[in-house]
């Protein structure tokens, strides 16, 4: 990997939808363009049906775009077949969703270990189980090891969701409304554990999300609207 490189790039993406018969296509991101560096953070702001979720599944190799190019560490990953792009999410991205998600019969460290399950041996076992710990322990959680989501408060239950994201140790994590679910007070002490915990481990973060104000505490804020992004420029000091 080239350092001088941006760690995430989107290169002139566009992602367009067959339309009914004999219909033009319906556009919804047209010549996208984007980078993010390792520890940088960037939110994209903009109205529902934006396409802000669309383009987020595209930098997370969950869809292609109908052209232009997504790469992330020197790696060109539009291109990857289902393997390695399954690969790919499970060793370099992080995803955290407005719902935790979490598996209700499974305790919170079980829940934050469910993304090492695929990678298997028992020294990565033992290794994962004692970042899980400390990850549980940094966001606070660290006497709540063994209770089960439903025990729980929301907030409680999304910074699991947020160490279950960073478990695998990875270059980039994608959110999308990481704290739609949230009232005001527990959003924001979140989403500060969130950018926090990404800084701190240089990983590079991107969020897509309705919140203005939480998304103007990042490095950089784009907006998204017809299909077309606009850089806002930076925002956090």
């Amino acid at each position: 990997m080239n350092e001088s490189q941006p760690l995430l790039r989107a290169i002139h993406v566009t992602k367009q939808y067959p339309g009914p018969a004999g219909a033009q296509p319906l556009t919804v991101l047209a010549d996208v363009s984007l980078q993010v560096d390792r520890g940088q953070s960037l939110a994209v702001v903009g109205p529902s049906g934006c396409g802000k979720s669309t383009l987020l599944n595209i930098l997370g190799a969950l869809d292609a775009p109908t052209s232009g190019e997504i790469w992330c560490g020197g790696q060109r990953i539009d291109d990857f077949s289902p393997r390695d792009s399954a690969a790919f999410r499970r060793d370099r991205l992080g995803f955290i969703f407005q719902m935790h998600h979490l598996l209700p019969q499974c305790t919170a460290i079980e829940n934050v270990l469910i993304p090492t399950l695929a990678r298997g041996n028992a020294a990565r076992d033992s290794a994962a189980n004692q970042r899980a710990q400390q990850l549980l322990a940094d966001v606070g959680l660290g006497e709540r090891l063994h209770h089960l989501p439903g025990q729980l408060s929301g907030g409680e239950c999304q910074r699991i969701a947020v160490v279950r994201a960073l478990i695998n140790e990875p270059d980039v994590v994608l959110a999308d409304e990481p704290t739609g679910s949230l009232d005001g007070d527990t959003a924001q002490d979140v989403w500060s554990m969130l950018v926090r915990m990404c800084r701190q481990r240089q990983v590079a973060f991107v969020a897509v999300t309705h919140a203005r104000p939480l998304a103007e505490q990042l490095d950089r804020l784009l907006e998204l609207h017809s299909g077309a992004l606009a850089d806002r420029g930076a925002t956090a000091p």
